[in-house]
């Protein structure tokens, strides 16, 4: 019969004071290195900007008016913002004037379609910068519709539209458009609805 002999093993996890010492010291300056290193990320897109519109008149309230746009209130304020989605609408409006001692009326249609300003692309440790905000303004007259812009902070980007020698019957395109923000509107005259 054979005789087993136990003898003592070393345990793998017991550590003297120096070596305990050199692993804390190890451990802290890792510890400091990688905290101190700055990280690359790749930051984040920036949000499209937003756009407003508000409707108005010049010299005479349109007598019937038909948005087309849901975001707009069937009860909404003259002159007041609101927020709409970038899309297509159509709108149509009525409107009653005096001309020479004669009362007349005219009609409207207006296709419009609106653009938000996309934001600016997040790249290696940058976040891009939302897009501008808009404020746009439809001026109904009896002549036609037109638009006014505002951006949320001034710039130069968006050019005034030029409309050129236009006559009464046709399409009508009025533009506004500069990296990814703006409007477009396209209007004609057309018979009463309520005649």
């Amino acid at each position: 019969m054979e005789t087993i002999h136990l003898t003592k093993q070393c345990n793998p996890f017991t550590f003297s004071k120096k070596q305990i010492f050199y692993i804390a010291t190890f451990m802290l300056l890792s510890v400091i290195l990688l905290t101190s290193c700055e990280k690359d990320y790749w930051g984040r897109d920036g949000n499209p900007g937003r756009a407003y519109l508000a409707l108005t008149w010049y010299d005479n309230e349109p007598d019937y008016l038909d948005i087309g746009n849901t975001e707009i209130p069937h009860q909404f304020y003259w002159d007041e913002f609101y927020r709409v989605t970038p899309g297509f609408y159509n709108m149509y409006y009525e409107i009653t004037y005096e001309s020479w001692g004669f009362v007349k009326s005219r009609a409207f249609e207006m296709d419009y379609e609106i653009w938000e300003e996309s934001g600016e692309a997040g790249r290696l440790n940058y976040n891009g910068q939302d897009g501008r905000d808009a404020y746009f303004t439809l001026e109904l007259d009896k002549k036609g519709p037109s638009i006014y812009h505002e951006l949320s902070y001034k710039s130069e980007d968006t050019q005034e539209p030029e409309i050129g020698n236009a006559e009464i019957n046709k399409n009508f395109t009025i533009t506004q458009k500069k990296n990814g923000l703006g409007i477009k509107i396209t209007w004609r005259e057309v018979e009463l609805k309520s005649n």
